[in-house]
């Protein structure tokens, strides 16, 4: 890491979130002594309950078994303490928690070689060639790490895209300085009238929604005998710096014109996901201010659109970190998304972030090979211009839920003039988009024609549910009980309702390049 990082000026406002608990500590100490006495009893019973074991049978066991339960009741006095705190904004609490929750996370004895019975026994197993191999790895992420450091979750390097994912054929249709088009070929002989769009996120790479043939949503859309658009998101460099959220969102138009021309239909089905459907749904907010029905149907998965209770990304965006990270962004030109890739992974701690520091840098291994954390590693940039926008009209000013206090390329931002037929997927396990909070947001639309849906699992796992695993569930808002399996049938199902007649399949013109395109392929 160069030592003129700029970066490294983000490092004093996330340290000030211990100063923040230690001024909270002599404010109320009331708060702390109260955890303080339950913390004593707890580790006194413990004690009580273990030193004989210890002392008289001498096994490493019972002394990691003592650790592992001495960290975890240090945690809860934290936790408990902070909950004690009066007076203070819950939202506040929340996110002193969050911070404190990884500093006790840092000093879990499982992280430590002498404190981990596995690495201890793989490291006398192997001599310590599991500890070089870590010390290698290590090296090489933080010299890939903007700050901090940025654990891979997956092996990037034994998937090619084209190859073994993004294998849907197509064809680059079009493409712009933002985006690339892929019209996808058809697999059956007659398909729906009215086009699809598909809008993927842009903080991600698209090929989330076209990872193996088995999981492949986009294959799966095709093979119902849909025609598929997809828009593949540049990977921005300094060069886009000025790209905001108006221009996100005429490339959303964009691509809605280009669709409609290539197929020469009047109207297009849109389904955006995640930020690709906040982005299409201020793209039909600004079409309906013109009067232009260009959208026959919304689809919205795991979409925030009223941003009151945000989730738990919201937990990052501490006011003095977020002016420090703001102030980088506008000097280097974009957001690194190395640095947002590990946000996320400290969102879910426990699952992602230490167990991934644990088998790379202790016991030596290599990440994993599984399709989903390959995607999740494969991280793409944010322009510098996009990102403060949108983290300042969303997660601070929730502007979307104040109809036409947005104002956009002329026109103000009101969902209530979209008056088309929405189907809203949330997933009950999602901690970044809560369902309350992906309801709430259909509620922002107009009409009556809205059909609201839960899936299992989470963020990724409860959206890419193949109807084959046959796992999760979901379940249709209004309807007593739930229904086994994947929800795609049931968007299928719906999608229909909203299509016209069938027509020939229309043949994939000779494009720029074949897809998945190159945008996709460009890593950081």
């Amino acid at each position: 890491m160069p030592h003129d990082n700029p970066w490294e000026a983000c490092w004093p406002p996330m340290l000030a979130m211990g100063d923040q608990l230690v001024t909270a500590a002599a404010n109320q100490p009331q708060a702390f002594w109260a955890a303080g006495a339950n913390w004593w009893q707890a580790q006194s019973r413990l004690w009580q309950d273990n030193v004989e074991k210890m002392l008289s049978d001498g096994k490493p066991e019972e002394y990691w078994q003592y650790f592992q339960q001495s960290h975890k009741l240090m945690n809860g006095y934290w936790q408990e303490s902070i909950d004690n705190l009066e007076h203070v904004p819950n939202k506040d609490k929340k996110q002193l928690a969050f911070w404190a929750r990884q500093t006790m996370q840092m000093q879990d004895p499982a992280h430590y070689l002498l404190t981990n019975p596995k690495v201890l026994a793989k490291t006398l197993e192997e001599g310590g060639d599991n500890l070089v191999r870590g010390l290698g790895s290590l090296v090489e992420d933080m010299d890939n790490s903007p700050i901090g450091l940025n654990i891979p979750l997956g092996n990037t390097k034994l998937y090619e895209l084209g190859k073994d994912l993004a294998t849907t054929p197509g064809q680059v249709v079009r493409q712009s300085p933002l985006f690339e088009l892929i019209q996808y070929a058809p697999s059956t002989e007659q398909v729906h009238k009215t086009p699809v769009l598909v809008v993927p996120p842009c903080i991600n790479k698209y090929y989330v929604l076209d990872l193996k043939p088995e999981n492949s949503f986009v294959r799966h859309l095709v093979d119902q005998g849909h025609t598929v658009f997809l828009m593949s998101w540049v990977n921005p460099t300094a060069q886009h710096a000025d790209f905001g959220m108006a221009e996100y969102m005429q490339g959303v138009i964009e691509a809605i014109n280009w669709v409609r021309e290539l197929t020469e239909e009047n109207q297009v089905h849109a389904m955006g996901y995640c930020v690709g459907g906040t982005l299409l749904a201020l793209a039909s907010a600004w079409l309906a201010a013109r009067g232009a029905k260009r959208i026959a149907s919304l689809t919205l998965v795991t979409t925030l659109l009223d941003f009151a209770e945000p989730g738990e990304p919201g937990l990052l965006l501490v006011p003095a970190l977020l002016k420090s990270v703001m102030t980088v962004t506008d000097q280097i030109g974009y957001m690194d998304g190395r640095l947002m890739a590990t946000g996320f992974s400290l969102l879910r701690e426990q699952e992602l972030y230490w167990p991934a520091f644990v088998n790379r840098y202790l016991l030596g291994q290599k990440p994993p090979a599984f399709d989903i954390l390959v995607w999740n590693s494969d991280v793409t940039h944010l322009p510098a211009t996009f990102f403060r926008e949108y983290i300042e009209n969303t997660y601070l000013e929730n502007r979307l839920a104040e109809p036409g206090s947005w104002k956009l390329d002329g026109y103000k931002m009101d969902l209530r003039r979209v008056n088309v037929p929405v189907y809203v997927l949330a997933a009950d396990k999602d901690h970044i988009v809560p369902p309350k909070s992906a309801f709430a947001s259909a509620r922002l639309f107009g009409g009556n024609k809205k059909r609201l849906v839960t899936s299992g699992a989470g963020h990724v796992a409860g959206v890419v549910n193949p109807p084959a695993k046959n796992k999760y569930g979901y379940k249709v808002d209004g309807e007593e009980d739930a229904k086994p399996g994947s929800w795609w049938p049931d968007w299928y199902q719906w999608l229909d309702k909203q299509s016209d007649a069938m027509v020939p399949a229309r043949a994939v013109p000779e494009g720029i390049t074949p897809a998945p395109g190159q945008y996709v392929k460009v890593k950081i």
